[in-house]
């Protein structure tokens, strides 16, 4: 007999949403004990391999005066100033999780949104990372590419705008309707004489993927003039190739 957990009991689920157009997905869905730790295997060596990679520091210390002195001038570059929160930790409000049948395989796949934290300001600065977890056969692996895909539609459009490196890219919600991936989600345009607290445009968008990662991608946004605060809407379709 298999043993059935609630989620709820081990993370935490805010603002990500997502559901299945077959059967209604409810925050407490039942999930096999023993699929979940995979997940959480998956998931664990991911973490650690980015930490191996440099891209990350494996945990924050007690003070930022105390991680300052630890790396020196290394701490102002993104790779050695955010910690990897753990998933280990019952709950975790770094660690946003969405579950959904994303290949129609009759199993919960899961998306985790992850938000890095500033060891040093304490107020996470980090663009949300995301890893979606799919079951394939018995075990589970990570695949990124209808997320990636989207991603990249976003970023090269916003390079378009703004040749600024810096952006925001947020997911809000991802769900499957019948076969079509439709992710919807929000990004923040930095202009190039914008102030790092206010990006002129603000752009929503509703991306639609078919099973061989094609589709398109709906955007309405909103520019508004930082010096007279006036506004202007604009909308256009990218597609996904």
């Amino acid at each position: 007999m298999k043993t059935k957990i609630y989620l709820l009991g081990f993370i935490t689920l805010l603002s990500f949403a997502c559901n299945s157009s077959n059967k209604q997905e409810s925050y407490n869905s039942l999930f096999d004990l023993s699929d979940w730790n995979k997940v959480k295997e998956v998931f664990n060596q991911w973490r650690k391999q980015e930490i191996k990679k440099g891209y990350f520091v494996e945990n924050c210390l007690s003070n930022p005066e105390e991680f300052i002195n630890k790396y020196g001038d290394k701490w102002e570059t993104d790779s050695l100033r955010y910690a990897l929160p753990n998933l280990l930790e019952k709950f975790n409000s770094d660690i946003d999780t969405c579950m959904v049948d994303i290949n129609l395989d009759g199993k919960q796949d899961v998306i985790f949104k992850i938000n890095p934290i500033d060891c040093v300001n304490g107020a996470s600065t980090h663009p949300p990372l995301y890893i979606l977890v799919v079951s394939s056969k018995n075990s589970y692996i990570i695949d990124n590419t209808c997320i990636s895909k989207v991603k990249t539609a976003i970023r090269d459009y916003t390079k378009q705008l703004s040749n600024r490196e810096y952006q925001w890219f947020q997911i809000d919600s991802i769900r499957n309707d019948k076969g079509i991936i439709i992710i919807s989600g929000n990004s923040s345009i930095y202009l190039n004489d914008d102030a790092n607290c206010c990006p002129s445009i603000e752009l929503n968008f509703i991306a639609y993927i078919d099973k061989s990662m094609k589709g398109h991608i709906n955007i309405e946004a909103i520019n508004t003039n930082q010096f007279d605060n006036t506004e202007s809407k604009f909308k256009t379709k990218l597609v996904i190739k």
